[in-house]
C-alpha cells in the first residue's frame, strides 16, 4: 500500500524562481492592477498622518511638528463631541430606514 501511496504523491521539482520566471507573463499581467490597488487604498494613507501634526501648509505634511493626540483630546472634551456624534448616528440611522427597502421594490407597472 505505501508504494502505491508513493505513486500518487508526486513531488515538484521546480523550484520557486524557476515557478515564478516561468509564469512571468502572468505578474506582468497582474502588475496594473497591483498598482491602481496601491495607488488607491494605500496613497490616501499618507494624509492621515496630518491628524496628529500642527500642520501649516508651508512646512507640509511631513515638515509640520508632531502634535500626538492633543486634538483629538481637544475635540473629546469639547461640547460639539455629543451633538455630532448624536447627529451621526440619526443621519445613519434615517439613511438605512430610506435606503433599505428600496433594493427590493419592484413596483407594478399596471
Amino acid at each position: 500500500m505505501s508504494a502505491n501511496h508513493s505513486k500518487t504523491k508526486k513531488k515538484s521539482s521546480i523550484g520557486f524562481v524557476e515557478g515564478v520566471r516561468r509564469s512571468r507573463p502572468l505578474y506582468l499581467l497582474m502588475l496594473p492592477s497591483i498598482i491602481i490597488f496601491a495607488l488607491f487604498t494605500y496613497y490616501p494613507m499618507y494624509g492621515i498622518v496630518i491628524a496628529f501634526k500642527n500642520f501649516t501648509p508651508a512646512e507640509g505634511i511631513m515638515g509640520s511638528s508632531w502634535a500626538g493626540l492633543k486634538y483629538f483630546k481637544q475635540y473629546f472634551n469639547s461640547y460639539q463631541f455629543g451633538l455630532t456624534i448624536k447627529n451621526t448616528i440619526i443621519i445613519s440611522l434615517y439613511t438605512i430606514a430610506v435606503t433599505f427597502p428600496l433594493p427590493g421594490y419592484h413596483g407594478t407597472a399596471g
